[in-house]
């Protein structure tokens, strides 16, 4: 049994106000996983200081993923290949960033091409100070 954490993914989002329920940012990948293990953690940074409660959605295939600063939607056959849906919601603010960790969540998944994909939706409203704000990274026992 290994442990693995990943390198700390940048995500992409735009620069504007933000809408409860929208995609927070685009759909990213971690690649070179291996092809089963467990989820035990979840780390996101915030560079921007906005906080605002964030949900991620993980998926063991390519989804149909939903433009920034719209409603996230999946359709009913993405769902089918959900890793999980995790909300991140309690925040450490330091002066000018904040992080958000979740631990012990052993969720089982299994990915046949080493990938994880990913999408973060906001519950708030935060405004993005820069379109590379938020980072995520996982830990994984295999």
């Amino acid at each position: 049994m290994g442990q693995y954490t990943t390198p700390y993914l940048q995500l992409v989002s735009v620069a504007a106000a933000q809408g409860a329920g929208d995609a927070l940012t685009n759909m990213a990948n971690f690649t070179s996983l291996p092809t089963s293990g467990t989820i035990m953690s979840i780390s996101l940074i915030d560079k921007g200081f906005q906080s605002a409660s964030t949900e991620v959605y993980l998926s063991q295939a390519s989804f149909t993923a939903t433009t920034i600063n719209a409603a996230f939607s999946p359709s009913d056959a993405d769902l089918l290949n959900m890793v999980g849906y995790f909300t991140l919601n309690t925040w450490f603010a330091f002066v000018d960033n904040s992080v958000c960790e979740i631990d012990n969540i052993g969720r089982p998944y299994y990915t046949p091409d080493g990938k994880i994909y990913l999408q973060l939706i906001t519950r708030g409203t935060p405004t993005p100070a820069s379109t590379s704000d938020y980072l995520i990274s996982l830990g994984i026992v295999y």
